[in-house]
C-alpha cells in the first residue's frame, strides 16, 4: 500500500469514527417530532405538517426513503438509524457536488486534507447527521449554486432551468432556504447587469418569477403558518446580545461562549481576505456571492423579526453557511500552500495556531457534548424500551423526571410498539413551544 492509499485509509478510519458519535438512537425533541410525523402517510403527512411552521418536502422524502431502506424492519431503532444515514448521504452528496464545482473553476487542493479540516468545522457533522431538514436544504441550495455557476460561464438555458429547479426543493423544504435561494438567484441576475449582459439578466430576472410561481401551490398554507406564529412562540426576543448569536451563533466553538464564535469568525474573515490574491475571479466572485446571500439571509431574518416577532435562530442559515465554511476551508489550503509562511513565520504561524486551537477545542467540546447527552443516554433508553415493550400493560406511566427531549423521544417510540403514554405533567408548551393544541393531538397521538 502507498503512502497516498495509507493518508486515505487513515482518513476514512478517522471519519467513521468521528461519525459514529453522531450517529446515536437518542433523539431531540425536534427530531421526536420527525420521527413521529413519518410514521403517518403521505396524505397525513401533509395535513399535519400544514400545522406546523415548516414546508413538507424533506418528511415526504425522508418517508420515501425509509419505506425503501428499512421495509425489512419495524423497529424504532432501526428507522431512526436510517434516518440519520439519509442526513449523512445529503450531506456527502453536497460535498462531492461543491468538489466538481471547484474543479469547473479550475481549484485544485489536497481532498483527504479538506475533509479532515472541513470536519472539524462548527456544527457540520452535528447538522450533517440530524433527523432534520437541513441537510436535504444544503444539498438543494448547493445543487443550485453549482448549476448557477455553470449558467454564468456557459448560459446554457438548461443550467438556467435546472437552478430554478433545485432553488423551488429549496423552498419546499425550510422557508429560509427559500430565501437564501431566492436571494441567489436575485444576485447572480445582478452580476450580469454589472457586466452589462442585460439581456441574461432580463432572462434571470423572469426565471425568479417562475421560482415564485413555482410556490404558489404551497403559498397560502405559508401564510397561515405564519399566522401561527404568535406571542408565546418558542423563540423569544433577546436585544443585541440576541442579535450577536443569531449571527455568529452557527460558529459555536465553545457552548455558551459568544466570544469563542466571534473570533473564530474574524480568523476565517482574515483567511479568506489573505488568500484572495492566488484564487481566480470566478472562486473570488463566488465566495463574495455567498457571503452576501449568507448576510441577506441573516438581514432578512433579522427585519421581519423585528416587525413582527422574532423567527430566526442561527441553524436556519445552515445551508449557506455550508458552503461558506467550505470555500473558507479552500481559502485556508490556498493560503498555507502559496508561500504563505515565507516571510514573518512566528505571526503567521501563531495565527494559524490561533484558528486550529479554536478548532481542536471546539471538536473536543462537541463530542464530549455528544456522549453525554446522546451517547450515554442512548444506552439507558435502549434498555428502558425493552422494558415498555415486555410491559404487558397498553398504557405506560412515563415519569416527570424526563427532560423534554427524553420524554417526546420515549412517547414517539411508544407510537411505533402501538402502546400509549400517561403522564400528569405533559402539556403542549413544553413539548412544542407554542400551545398548538391541534397539531400536539396529531403528533403525540397516543399521549392520554
Amino acid at each position: 500500500m502507498n503512502s497516498k492509499s495509507k493518508v486515505h485509509l487513515y482518513l476514512g478510519i478517522f471519519i467513521f469514527i468521528e461519525i459514529l458519535f453522531f450517529m446515536h438512537v437518542s433523539l431531540w425533541k425536534d427530531e421526536s417530532f420527525t420521527m413521529s410525523l413519518v410514521h403517518n402517510d403521505y396524505l397525513n403527512i401533509i395535513k399535519i405538517d400544514s400545522m406546523d411552521v415548516h414546508p413538507p418536502l424533506y418528511y415526504l422524502i425522508l418517508k420515501a426513503f425509509l419505506n425503501i431502506t428499512t421495509f425489512w424492519s419495524d423497529s424504532f431503532f432501526v428507522k431512526v438509524i436510517f434516518a440519520r444515514l439519509f442526513s449523512l448521504i445529503t450531506t456527502a452528496m453536497s460535498l462531492l457536488i461543491l468538489n466538481k464545482t471547484m474543479r469547473k473553476m479550475d481549484v485544485c487542493f489536497n481532498r483527504p486534507t479538506l475533509m479532515i479540516l472541513f470536519l472539524l468545522m462548527p456544527n457540520i457533522l452535528l447538522y450533517a447527521t440530524q433527523i432534520r431538514m437541513y441537510s436535504l436544504a444544503t444539498l438543494f441550495i448547493v445543487l443550485e449554486f453549482d448549476q448557477l455557476i455553470r449558467y454564468y460561464k456557459s448560459q446554457k438555458s438548461g443550467n438556467l432551468i435546472l437552478s430554478i429547479l433545485f432553488a423551488a426543493f429549496a423552498a419546499y423544504t425550510h422557508y429560509f432556504a427559500a430565501v437564501s435561494a431566492g436571494f441567489l438567484l436575485v444576485l447572480y441576475c445582478f452580476k450580469f447587469i454589472m457586466i452589462k449582459n442585460f439581456v441574461t439578466a432580463k432572462t434571470i430576472a423572469k426565471s425568479i418569477l417562475v421560482f415564485l410561481g413555482l410556490f404558489i401551490p404551497w403559498l397560502f398554507v405559508a401564510i397561515s403558518q405564519v399566522k401561527r406564529v404568535n406571542d408565546d412562540y418558542w423563540i423569544k426576543s433577546s436585544g443585541w446580545n440576541g442579535l450577536l448569536k443569531s449571527f455568529f451563533g452557527i460558529y459555536n466553538c465553545i457552548y455558551g461562549a459568544l466570544w469563542s464564535s466571534i473570533i473564530l469568525w474574524i480568523c476565517l474573515a482574515i483567511i479568506v481576505f489573505c488568500s484572495m490574491r492566488n484564487l481566480n475571479r470566478y472562486f473570488k466572485n463566488s465566495i463574495l456571492t455567498i457571503f452576501c446571500v449568507y448576510s441577506l439571509t441573516f438581514g432578512f431574518g433579522m427585519l421581519v423579526s423585528y416587525l413582527t416577532r422574532p423567527i430566526f435562530v442561527s441553524r436556519y442559515i445552515y445551508p449557506v453557511y455550508f458552503i461558506l465554511i467550505y470555500l473558507t476551508v479552500v481559502c485556508l489550503m490556498k493560503l498555507c500552500s502559496n508561500g504563505f509562511f515565507n516571510n514573518n513565520l512566528i505571526p503567521k504561524l501563531l495565527f494559524v495556531g490561533v484558528v486550529f486551537l479554536i478548532l481542536s477545542v471546539n471538536h473536543t467540546v462537541t463530542i464530549f457534548n455528544q456522549v453525554n447527552r446522546y451517547v450515554i443516554p442512548s444506552i439507558s433508553f435502549v434498555n428502558e424500551a425493552k422494558e415498555m415493550q415486555q410491559n404487558k400493560n397498553q398504557t405506560i406511566k412515563l415519569s416527570s423526571r424526563f427532560s423534554t427531549d427524553h420524554l417526546t423521544e420515549r412517547i414517539v417510540y411508544l407510537q411505533y410498539i402501538n402502546k400509549n403514554v400517561t403522564n400528569n405533567d405533559i402539556r403542549v408548551g413544553r413539548l412544542f413551544g407554542n400551545n398548538n393544541q391541534k397539531l400536539f393531538k396529531k403528533i403525540f397521538y397516543n399521549v392520554n
